[in-house]
């Protein structure tokens, strides 16, 4: 663990004296924007979308380095999926939370998977981006996570300590997700689906999740420039490298943006996006079945306000809101049956979370130099715990001088 930040602090240190040296901000456009992907622990296996708010090639070979900390509580849930067309039918008229007590009378013909999940998750993002002409550019980017157990001083806002105390303190009650009967600092995810296959992640493990590229188009569209509006277009394409997820994943996304000035020093940019991911264009033989949805679409939306200082430097204030579908079709979620331990009302979350939509706010503070720093705060304020709170730093830099004309 002690040798990833050394790794992390020397790779940062050695990219802003590389940026020191490079034109100001000529290496980045658009609104200003870190990789802000929840840590969700099946999530980060497969390619999901992160709208990019920009609108021109980058000027020269920029990098950027991503890494965050969700803190992920699911209690092991059970789901059931009953075979016996009646037994089936009579499930349907009764309450989900108490079908579970139904179904031990009825007879028990079914598959079943498993899902638990504890830990504070690392994502780890590694992009490098690049102009290929006037209207387009290109990226591919390194996805991966560290699987922690969270405890302090590597975690502080994530910790289970800290979200349990500021449940008990502030709002939620005492031990609102029965962490207290599980135990905390705790780390470990397990997925079995319906057909045997498993996943299984331990403390400490470093996950190579996948390699993803990108194909930026930037259009010229005259009657959109007249009111300081840009609009990109993406092709994008995900080699999941996690043994039983599916191979290629492939997208399309599109963005438009609209830029103000309020005040000589001010800069305001509202942006829009919306997308979609197709997983499993080219299928392994043995795959995990995680969701019963082959195309996921998303929606994103942000606001950023920039300020200008007099020496060139400046500030950036955005929130960010996120929108993505259900991994599961939701009509699906009445032909199960879910069974957990209940503590607490939310026993049922490792299962049901899958069948509902993800909503996320992302707050996220920006000094721009001759490089580009980055800290946010994501919060899930539907309690998924999936994660629940997500906390992250950025670093963008050109890499190479820009030559001046």
């Amino acid at each position: 663990m002690k040798r990833v930040y050394i790794w992390i602090i020397c790779l940062l240190r050695t990219g802003i004296v590389f940026a020191e040296n490079s034109d100001s901000t000529a290496f980045f456009s658009g609104s200003i924007k870190p990789t802000i992907i929840t840590s969700h622990p099946l999530g980060l296996l497969f390619t999901r979308i992160d709208h990019p708010f920009q609108n021109r090639p980058p000027l020269s070979l920029t990098f950027q380095f991503d890494m965050g900390a969700g803190n992920v509580w699911l209690s092991p849930t059970t789901s059931y999926f009953p075979k016996d067309p009646a037994s089936l039918t009579h499930l349907l008229s009764v309450p989900w939370h108490k079908r579970d007590s139904v179904y031990d009378l009825l007879p028990r013909n079914h598959d079943s998977s498993l899902f638990e999940a504890d830990g504070v998750i690392r994502p780890l993002f590694f992009k490098a981006s690049f102009p290929l002409s006037k209207r387009f550019s290109a990226s591919v980017q390194v996805r991966s996570f560290l699987l922690t157990n969270g405890k302090p001083p590597y975690s502080l806002l994530t910790s289970d300590a800290f979200i349990e105390e500021f449940h008990r303190s502030v709002a939620g009650g005492n031990n609102p997700f029965a962490r207290n009967q599980y135990g905390y600092n705790k780390a470990g995810i397990y997925y079995q689906d319906k057909n045997g296959n498993h996943i299984r992640f331990h403390k400490n493990q470093f996950v190579l999740a996948g390699i993803q590229s990108e194909l930026f188009y930037y259009p010229e569209i005259n009657w959109l420039q007249k009111h300081r509006c840009s609009f990109t277009t993406a092709l994008h394409t995900g080699i999941n490298t996690t043994p039983l997820m599916p191979l290629l994943d492939l997208g399309l996304s599109a963005t438009i943006q609209k830029q103000s000035n309020p005040g000589k020093k001010n800069v305001c940019i509202a942006s829009l996006g919306g997308s979609f991911i197709t997983h499993g264009i080219i299928h392994r033989k043995q795959e995990l079945a995680f969701s019963n949805r082959s195309t996921i679409p998303s929606f994103e939306s942000q606001v950023e306000w920039r300020r200008k200082k007099s020496n060139g430097k400046q500030n950036s204030l955005s929130l960010n809101f996120y929108f993505q579908s259900a991994m599961n079709k939701p009509k699906d979620f009445d032909k199960l049956v879910l069974h957990g331990t209940r503590y607490t009302t939310h026993w049922h979350m490792g299962v049901t979370h899958m069948y509902r939509s993800t909503q996320n706010w992302t707050l996220t503070y920006a000094w721009i130099r001759k490089y580009i720093l980055c800290i946010y705060v994501k919060e899930d304020f539907k309690v998924d715990n999936a994660p629940d709170l997500q906390t992250g730093f950025s670093v963008m830099m050109p890499l190479t001088v820009i030559s001046k004309k």
